[in-house]
């Protein structure tokens, strides 16, 4: 089983003994993973340490080191070195980009999102006993699915075209968080340093979904900063930001609704509680590894997100949009 290993406490440290990945506090040896069962280290404090065996061990094993900030957000990216003649595919992507082909492209990403919020409120919707917010829900529903139909039956000319469409549906979607959440003041991006732990809990695990979907277009030919939905920016992968946002409800969404509705997110000194961030961290992990169907194969969430990245490279190697994004009912 792929497992991510997570150092984020003051103190640990990161060793091997053999070919396994050791992690000790001080001389206590708090887990022993084999090498070969780990896929990502995520590096989410600036006091612990890693030995240089452990960077090799982890160089020779093809595993990611990712150094975050104790938000989840990632700030490099120590990278096996692979052999790769990706220049030619990169330029079908470069010239892609703002072409008919590139905007319809462009156009089912988004719709991988919206679909997935429409999903989230059918099935809010469904779960509701009380009659008033039933039909609250139900009414955003049926709204952000004429949105949806409205986009697919498009043919769009600017990104701005598509943006919008993302935006009303996204619009739906929150107002729905609102009215079954107490305290959720709407969203909050982790620019607008957002105060409660929804929208925190929302940030730390969109920055942990970011690190994986970086690693999985990386793992491919294409550029990850060069988007088709988002705006290229030197400061942010544009394409790994266009990709990750199919992942965004079934993964990080779906996980802090449950988190937040059983009471288990909490707020402490302007951050989230250490026991809120070993929930949403574990719950994220967890949920990588549940075994859904998509495309006609059944596997875990964490070999679609590297799927769906293989399938957005074969789309733009040859040439076309017809690319499915990922959902889940």
């Amino acid at each position: 089983m792929v497992r991510r290993i997570y150092i984020r406490e003051f103190g640990l440290t990161l060793g091997v003994s053999g070919e396994q990945f050791v992690v000790r506090r001080r001389k206590e040896v708090v887990a022993k993973i084999p090498a070969v069962d780990v896929h990502v280290i995520e590096i989410m404090t600036d006091r612990a340490s890693l030995t240089t065996a452990a960077l090799r061990l982890a160089a020779r094993h093809g595993v990611w080191i990712v150094i975050a900030d104790y938000l989840g957000r990632p700030q490099a990216f120590l990278e096996p070195i692979t052999r790769r003649a990706g220049i030619i595919i990169r330029r079908r992507q470069y010239d892609m980009a703002d072409t008919t082909s590139g905007l319809e492209l462009a156009k089912r990403l988004a719709l991988g999102k919206m679909v997935n919020q429409r999903n989230i409120l059918r099935r809010l919707a469904a779960r509701r006993k009380g009659k008033e917010i039933y039909e609250i829900l139900l009414d955003l529903y049926l709204a952000a699915s004429e949105e949806v139909k409205a986009l697919v039956g498009s043919t769009p000319g600017s990104r701005e075209f598509i943006m919008n469409f993302e935006a009303r549906v996204a619009r739906l979607y929150w107002e729905a968080w609102s009215a079954i959440l107490e305290n959720f003041p709407g969203r909050r991006k982790r620019y607008e340093n957002p105060e409660d732990p929804i929208n925190m809990a929302l940030n730390l695990g969109y920055s942990l979904l970011e690190a994986d979907c970086y690693i999985a277009i990386s793992s491919t030919n294409l550029d990850p900063y060069a988007g088709f939905l988002h705006v290229d920016n030197p400061r942010r992968p544009a394409l790994v930001m266009d990709f990750m946002e199919q992942f965004r409800q079934p993964i990080v969404d779906s996980i802090v609704l449950t988190l937040a509705e059983r009471g288990m997110l909490e707020v402490g000194e302007g951050r989230l509680s250490k026991n809120s961030v070993n929930s949403i961290i574990k719950s994220y992990a967890d949920r990588l590894r549940q075994t859904v169907s998509h495309r006609g194969r059944r596997a875990p969430l964490e070999a679609h997100i590297l799927y769906q990245a293989r399938h957005l490279e074969d789309r733009i190697r040859i040439g076309s949009p017809i690319y499915t994004p990922f959902t889940v009912r």
